[in-house]
């Protein structure tokens, strides 16, 4: 029983110091509060001198210094920050008045910030950009500064800048053509309908489907994307038939709707001369066998079990995959792991792909057909004939459309197309075929064919 006693006595002394501090606590913030007053006139100085001397006696005069030089610091980043902001602001103005008086009369593009200009890979609105711009575009390319480190405006080449100053661009820029992709997030309707009613357009790239496996699709987005589809004035670019047949049906015409499917840059993959092998597969082309290669990401559409039938039937080849881990499955599942003649060696960077392909017998393409592939225009077809490598393929609708490509219904089709592809190597005829539908879909054509759609007069 004494026991219980003192426990409950040692409670009360604890419960007690507990409510001493925080009296004392908030005390302490009574005091910052008054500290950080905007209002003088508000302020009564009579309390404010009391809770001042509180304060010192609760904890003496050099923790109150302290308290008021960190307030008067604090106050000065403040200022020292607004003050950078107008003087950044300032200067951006000037930077964009210059921009606009050397490319004066030139039709302008402003890109939503959705892609980097800096990501490791390298895509469609990068080289749309690039090839706009060499047509007489100025383009400004906006980014999130997530790969970047763009701190005003960056002139990339000529007429085109990188730049973190969308905010500023879409409400400073004279009339401008907004260019955005169907699958980013952001620049939902009620802003893209101010840019609108500011008499400017749009370009919509209708590029993936939108499915959850690409993209966080919120109910915004959604909300968005059905505005833009019907709404017949807004100019449409689709990249392959079934999503031009969506975009369709969903606007009742095809009014303002195009295909334009991906391209590539011919002299990015073209090979004219010796490459080097790069050092870290040295190893696999010593062993002088067929190595089969794909680049890309590897994801839930990617067929891993034709890889592994591939592998087995063919130990005399070696396959080579490069790319991301797009959604962790090829780690989740752990793929190949007891197979000696399949290398993954990550992502590598976009100018050195062609060193990668240049080793390679044959390049595929070895995805499963879902909603996802059935709408995509997969820009390595593309690079795959410049590099007059031949391609094979599994049965995706957007590549049926090329001579040159090889293409399997089923898994024993698509591992007889590459012993077929191997015995074409040299064909020079085949080559040929290759290059001419690789110099047919250019980065630069496809330029050609946005610039001709958007500057068609309204039928």
């Amino acid at each position: 029983m004494e026991s219980k006693n003192g426990r409950v006595i040692e409670l009360e002394r604890e419960n007690q110091k507990l409510k001493e501090r925080i009296k004392q606590l908030t005390d302490d913030f009574e005091y910052l509060q008054k500290v950080y007053e905007n209002d003088m006139n508000q302020i009564n100085f009579e309390r404010f001198a009391r809770l001042n001397y509180q304060y010192i006696k609760n904890h003496g005069i050099l923790k109150f210094l302290w308290q008021v030089l960190r307030s008067l610091w604090k106050i000065v980043l403040v200022v020292k920050r607004k003050i950078m902001r107008v003087i950044k602001r300032i200067k951006h103005r000037k930077e964009l008045k210059h921009i606009l008086r050397n490319y004066k009369g030139k039709k302008i593009f402003l890109f939503y910030p959705g892609y980097d200009w800096n990501m490791r890979m390298y895509q469609r609105p990068q080289h749309m950009a690039t090839h706009l711009a060499e047509k007489g575009i100025l383009f400004f390319y906006c980014t999130t500064n997530i790969n970047d480190n763009i701190d005003g405006f960056e002139e990339v080449k000529e007429g085109l800048f990188v730049t973190d100053q969308y905010d500023y661009l879409k409400k400073h820029l004279p009339k401008y053509t907004l260019y955005m992709c169907a699958n980013m997030n952001g620049c939902y309707l009620r802003e893209l309908k101010k840019i609108l009613s500011g008499n400017n357009d749009v370009l919509y790239e209708f590029i993936d489907d939108l499915h959850e496996d690409l993209t966080s699709i919120s109910d915004e987005l959604l909300e968005r994307h059905k505005f833009v589809l019907k709404n017949k004035d807004i100019k449409v670019v689709t990249t392959a038939q079934y999503l031009y047949d969506k975009a369709v049906k969903l606007r009742g015409s095809n009014k303002n709707i195009i295909i334009s499917t991906n391209g590539v840059v011919y002299n990015d993959f073209h090979i004219t001369k010796k490459l080097p092998v790069p050092s870290n597969i040295k190893d696999i082309v010593k062993q002088n066998k067929p190595i089969i290669g794909y680049y890309g990401a590897l994801a839930k559409w990617f067929d891993y079990d034709l890889i592994e039938e591939m592998a087995k039937k063919h130990n005399d080849w070696n396959i080579l995959l490069i790319g991301v881990d797009y959604d962790k499955s090829f780690a989740k599942y752990n793929y190949f792991k007891d197979l000696d003649n399949v290398y993954y060696i990550g992502a590598v960077d976009y100018k050195s792909l062609i060193n990668y392909g240049n080793c390679c017998s044959v390049l595929t393409i070895p995805f499963l057909i879902n909603e996802i592939t059935k709408s995509t225009s997969p820009v390595k077809v593309f690079e795959y004939m410049s590099m007059e490598k031949p391609v094979v393929t599994t049965d995706l609708p957007e590549c049926r459309k090329y001579k040159s490509v090889l293409i399997s219904k089923n898994h024993n089709e698509f591992i007889k197309n590459v012993e077929k592809g191997i015995a074409m190597q040299s064909d020079g005829k085949y080559r040929e075929v290759l290059k001419n539908e690789a110099l047919a879909n250019t980065w630069s054509k496809k330029a050609e064919e946005i610039l001709d759609f958007i500057n068609e007069r309204e039928k």
